[in-house]
């Protein structure tokens, strides 16, 4: 009888793919039979059986039918299309840096490219051209050592070795520290001297002391968090490393309004574990401390503290600044803006002092803690000039402002001012389209429902009060469009509400 094949096991496959065929009649050996794709004999049998016949795709296979003979006589065909996949045969160059176009040729990539790729080193490369035969791309910045692969129709041809020369971070030591720790990066293709190369420590960049092809010494710059170690080099990145950073940080103060003579907890973390040479500041002024950890704080509050920022300062580096209003700070209302100040020798600006009504403070008396760190002018308000490098508390009233001077440029990463809003939180912030009819820089939206108008020095120019709209978008002018039921925009210089238009729905 003739042999019949009822079904395959698979209808499509690539070369060396296991095909499986079921029927009748075949035999019991090949010793008289075969199996053929489109004419084209199966060279590999792993199984024969009357019923059924396990092979492998030969390398010459075509798309067309398979047939099993046997005995002379052959069964009707079954289709069976041949998968090309993607073959490599040269990659030129065998390596290259970031940037560098490679030129990789070899058969069965596809007359197109489609839904092709190519993967070079460790990341996709560019493509700039592509036929089935040669294909151009460009090595992507963030790849590394690894191998060349071109993929056409979901298949992926064999991996060809393919080094990349880029900038590789060997070891980082230490793996953690704080703000101004010293950090020695080790590798190599550093390049012989900075140049525009950076180091990134944590989530900032970092300070640089020393660099060379091998080795690089930086400093962790104030304000960076946890993150990755990497060197740019030759405008391209090296892989990242874990970098800890121990930072210290205020997260909270308890309560919001501590009692005169009270106590107040600062929840934190990398206070350190004793106290030592540590101190935290209340209101500009330095507190009793009663209990220390690494995160947490209590201490007595000062009976003269006043408004202002609660700040910690271990091993010579300062924390974070955070809010803190004592009940202690009379009637006046005061608030100063911005509260906390970084600047650089040299440098002049003014602090803005306002009432509880929002509108200028007059009659304040200011004072500056050390006039050698940063010096007032006769002035109103006055002009405040960082003469030296050092930390300071201006006061106003009952209020106080946090300032601190560099002696050259901030360290990247440095926060310039902070501004506390009206007191009732702040719960977004919105730039502000830049315009010659609007003072803005920021909108700040704070929790009793005031809109803020937040200049680049870290002044309030504005406040209006919009209540708890459903949107407020820049108008483009300088000001805001509102939508609260009716749709009306504060203008951008004075914040005053223009006629609202109120929709039917």
């Amino acid at each position: 009888m003739s042999p019949s094949i009822s079904r395959l096991s698979r209808n499509s496959g690539a070369v060396g793919t296991t095909l499986t065929i079921y029927g009748s009649n075949f035999g019991k050996s090949p010793d008289a039979g075969q199996v053929s794709f489109h004419g084209i004999g199966a060279g590999a049998v792993l199984e024969w059986s009357d019923d059924r016949i396990t092979v492998r795709v030969p390398p010459e296979a075509v798309t067309g039918d398979v047939t099993v003979s046997s005995s002379g006589r052959t069964s009707p065909g079954k289709p069976f299309t041949v998968i090309i996949l993607p073959r490599v045969l040269s990659v030129s160059p065998g390596g290259g840096s970031p940037g560098t176009q490679v030129t990789i040729t070899g058969s069965g990539f596809g007359a197109e490219q489609r839904k092709g790729s190519v993967w070079l080193g460790t990341a996709y490369g560019t493509v700039v051209s592509w036929s089935d035969d040669r294909i151009v791309a460009t090595l992507a910045a963030q790849s590394r050592s690894g191998v060349v692969r071109v993929q056409q129709r979901g298949n992926w041809s064999r991996p060809v070795s393919f080094p990349v020369d880029a900038a590789t971070i060997a070891s980082v030591w230490p793996p953690s520290g704080k703000p101004e720790t010293e950090v020695t990066i080790r590798g190599v293709r550093f390049g012989d001297s900075q140049g525009q190369g950076r180091v990134w420590l944590g989530t900032v960049p970092a300070i640089v002391q020393r660099w060379s092809d091998t080795e690089i010494v930086a400093r962790v710059a104030p304000g960076a968090m946890t993150g990755k170690v990497r060197v740019l080099a030759g405008a391209t990145w090296s892989n990242p490393v874990s970098f800890t950073v121990e930072t210290l940080h205020i997260a909270s103060t308890t309560p919001a309004a501590p009692e005169p003579s009270g106590t107040v907890t600062i929840a934190g973390s990398g206070f350190g574990s004793e106290r030592g040479s540590g101190s935290l500041l209340l209101g500009g002024v330095e507190a009793r401390v009663e209990r220390w950890s690494d995160t947490e704080i209590v201490a007595a509050v000062p009976p003269d503290a006043r408004k202002g920022v609660a700040r910690v300062r271990q091993d010579g580096v300062w924390s974070n600044a955070l809010r803190f209003s004592p009940r202690t700070t009379g009637s006046d209302g005061v608030t100063l803006a911005p509260d906390t100040v970084n600047l650089v020798v040299g440098e002049v600006r003014t602090l803005q002092a306002t009432g509880a009504d929002g509108q200028p403070a007059t009659g304040l008396t200011w004072t500056s803690s050390d006039s050698a760190v940063v010096s007032l002018s006769s002035a109103y308000p006055p002009e405040l000039t960082a003469l030296s490098p050092g930390h300071v508390t201006i006061t106003a009233g009952s209020a106080t402002a946090d300032v601190t001077v560099y002696a050259d440029a901030l360290p990247l990463g440095t926060v310039i001012w902070s501004n506390p809003g009206n007191g009732s939180g702040v719960l977004s912030i919105t730039p502000a389209v830049p315009s010659a009819s609007g003072v803005a820089d920021v909108f700040a939206f704070q929790g009793d429902g005031t809109v803020q108008a937040i200049t680049s020095d870290g002044l309030t120019s504005w406040s209006a009060n919009v209540g708890y709209p459903y949107a407020m978008v820049p108008d483009f002018q300088g000001g805001l469009v509102v939508n609260d039921g009716s749709i009306r925009k504060l203008d951008g210089l004075t914040g005053q509400a223009y006629p609202a238009y109120t929709p039917d729905d």
